[in-house]
């Protein structure tokens, strides 16, 4: 598994600033006990932001429409 420190996360930040910036949450879905699904909403349209807290698969995924 790729280690994932300040710098790759500054480099995600500000790969997904534009698209997560000025978003309202839509809807909030529990998809399992550790995983959670936001919805998020602009006038250019409705993308969803996947937050998983697993022990061993942690993970924050962007799903673009």
């Amino acid at each position: 598994m790729q280690p994932f420190d300040a710098l790759s996360m500054r480099a995600i930040l500000a790969e997904a600033k534009a698209v997560l910036l000025n978003r309202r949450i839509d809807k909030i879905q529990q998809q399992s006990r550790d995983e959670i699904v936001l919805s998020l909403r602009s006038k250019a349209g409705t993308n969803h932001l996947l937050v998983s807290a697993q022990a061993s698969f942690g993970r924050i995924c962007l799903l673009l429409n």
